[in-house]
């Protein structure tokens, strides 16, 4: 089952860790993470979950999976174990603290593939919207 996410880019100083530590605006992951239309998107691809059955992925978890894939030059499995291990790249993909497990498995990105078209998520589009 598909349950839309919040929409609006998370405010830096809501992002809480386990140790207390602020994340930087000046991150990369940060910046990118204001710079995408996260509402354009999820009105754009969430007709592409499912409504039934199992809770889906937000469909900001899987575009930003994907662009970290995709900008990072990750394997799928490769890419849940950074975003597991960096608070960074789990504030781009829209959590509100820090994960202490999986977010999801790693077959779950040819899924996410399937419903969001490679040109949204390309380095070379990513790129365009900001100095990397």
């Amino acid at each position: 089952m598909y349950d839309i996410a919040e929409r609006d880019q998370l405010m830096l100083s809501e992002f809480s860790t386990p140790f207390g530590d602020k994340l930087l605006a000046s991150d990369r992951w940060v910046r990118l993470a204001g710079k995408i239309d996260w509402e354009k998107a999820e009105n754009r691809y969430a007709e592409h979950f499912s409504s039934s059955g199992k809770k889906a992925i937000s469909c900001r978890v899987a575009y930003a999976a994907l662009i970290i894939k995709e900008m990072l030059s990750l394997s799928d499995k490769e890419t849940v174990t950074q975003i597991l291990e960096n608070p960074y790249l789990q504030y781009f993909c829209g959590y509100k603290r820090m994960l202490r497990r999986r977010p999801f498995s790693a077959s779950s990105m040819s899924s996410f593939r399937k419903r969001i078209p490679k040109e949204e998520y390309s380095k070379k589009y990513i790129k365009s919207l900001i100095k990397w």
